[in-house]
């Protein structure tokens, strides 16, 4: 009779549970979205975005714009911050756009500082690091690692992970000054350990442990800095361009998802989310697979990836 009713009692938690993360799972992208009041204070503020002149990055610099931020544009070819400036004014006549020239790879710290004191006049309360990549030719995008040289390889490590360590080091105090104030940084999901692009995919797994780290060392000592990670999944870019599953988002609708939803992942306490409901799905599938099978359908992507972009064949 107890063991009936300790069992009963643990099929109703078990079933309590499921409802309540299936509810809230669901709730974070059907809700309706919730404004960036907090960091859109007078006089009107500004956010910066790395790698800002095209794709994922530019979408979050008109997708911030939309919602009356000014906007600095932060990258590595002056022509292409211009040309994104010129759009982003001739869609929001009143929001102000600076741009700066930084090459993520080779920029030193003295740099970026250098950057952020020219800057800091400004009423800065949300910065976005987006920068990232490969930074080899699609025809190289996947290979083992051993087939990478050094100099490969500390490209990809400057881009996706030191960079942004730097610029969110350097660019704390600023934001604290002018709190409450946002951090968003993207991350992907190739951090789970994604064959052929190993080095990239470990730079990833760090901005998700630095993301956590930063945010719980900004809310321990009460600094009004959020600090936040979104998780990437496939997205139709210039650099992505190849056979992709169904429900992958445009760079801009991307973008716009994640400004979307931000609000309410630091609302809810979140350090990170997924913009995208169908990437959520996807890792939660691969999450659930058993370890032997998740490695084979990681490899089988790894094979169907090189043959796409590299025209190798299998081995």
């Amino acid at each position: 009779m107890l063991a009936s009713t300790l069992l009963r009692l643990l099929g109703a938690a078990t079933l309590a549970k499921v409802s309540f993360k299936a509810v809230s799972w669901l709730s974070f992208w059907l809700l309706p979205e919730l404004p960036l009041t907090k960091y859109r204070r007078s006089p009107q503020p500004w956010a910066m975005i790395t790698g800002a002149s095209a794709g994922i990055g530019l979408g979050f610099a008109e997708a911030l714009a939309a919602r009356n931020f000014n906007i600095v544009l932060l990258g590595h070819k002056q022509d292409e911050l211009e040309e994104a400036k010129i759009g982003i004014v001739g869609k929001f006549p009143r929001i102000g756009v600076r741009i700066f020239v930084l090459d993520a790879i080779s920029a030193s710290p003295a740099e970026i500082q250098s950057t952020l004191e020219s800057l800091s006049h400004l009423n800065m309360t949300i910065l976005v690091n987006n920068v990232g990549g490969l930074s080899v030719p699609p025809s190289k995008y996947y290979r083992r690692v051993n087939d990478t040289t050094a100099e490969e390889m500390d490209r990809v490590i400057s881009l996706n992970a030191r960079f942004m360590a730097h610029l969110t080091r350097l660019a704390i105090p600023i934001l604290a000054r002018n709190g409450p104030s946002l951090i968003l940084n993207v991350g992907s999901a190739s951090m789970l350990g994604m064959p052929g692009v190993a080095t990239y995919s470990a730079c990833k797994s760090f901005v998700m442990a630095f993301t956590k780290a930063v945010g719980r060392e900004m809310r321990a000592d009460g600094i009004q800095v959020d600090v936040l990670a979104l998780v990437l999944g496939e997205v139709y870019t210039q650099a992505n361009a190849g056979k992709l599953p169904p429900g992958t988002p445009t760079a801009k609708d991307f973008a716009e998802a994640a400004v979307s939803h931000m609000g309410r992942a630091v609302s809810w306490g979140r350090l990170c989310f997924h913009p995208w409901m169908w990437h959520a799905l996807q890792d939660a599938m691969v999450d659930f697979l058993p370890e032997s099978v998740r490695n084979y359908v990681l490899a089988s992507v790894f094979h169907q990836k090189r043959k796409e972009q590299t025209g190798l064949k299998s081995e």
